[in-house]
């Protein structure tokens, strides 16, 4: 392992590249960035990364054992369900068609309510989409399951709020309206 304050990393590496240069990079090659982005969407719809474990040292467990309680849905994701940056553009259009219309039925409605959730909702998967190109300039590949957290949350919230919106968009004989 190298000292992240290492003198050598400072004066041959450090010094040499910066935020802007990454991102120079690139946007000189676009097909580098589609590269790093369909790796960065393949490994953030993982919560649980395979290095870390789940319980403290008091409980006795082995080094990075993890707790199986809970993870149906973290499973799906991880090992079933396809994923990329081209599965995860179609993804997030699915989701913004819905939440379009339902922000259209809630401006003519006029309720605010209805509006500020969904603008809320929009937000916070920007928030995970920029993470997404946060951690492939900052880290690179390293660890990105780790650094691509927030997208997994908005990603989850999403698929919550578009659930939400076919269900609620059902009549009394149970078909979609």
């Amino acid at each position: 392992m190298v000292n992240p304050d290492d003198e050598r990393l400072k004066e041959e590496f450090y010094s040499k590249y910066s935020v802007f240069s990454i991102l120079l990079y690139y946007i000189k090659n676009p097909k580098a960035l589609i590269k790093m982005s369909d790796l960065a969407f393949k490994n953030s719809y993982s919560i649980r990364p395979k290095v870390m474990g789940n319980y403290e040292k008091s409980e006795g467990k082995a080094y990075g054992k993890r707790s199986n309680f809970f993870v149906l849905w973290s499973s799906f994701k991880e090992s079933i369900m396809p994923k990329g940056f081209i599965i995860s553009v179609i993804y997030i259009c699915i989701y913004l068609i819905f939440s379009y219309k339902k922000y259209i039925k809630e401006f003519k409605l006029g309720n605010l309510e209805g509006l500020l959730f969904e603008e809320g909702v929009l937000y916070a998967l920007i928030i995970g989409l920029s993470q997404i190109f946060i951690s492939i300039i900052g880290a690179g590949d390293a660890d990105l399951s780790k650094h691509v957290f927030m997208y997994n949350l908005s990603f989850d919230l999403m698929i919550v709020c578009l659930l939400s919106n076919i269900i609620s968009k059902k009549d009394s004989k149970g078909r979609i309206k």
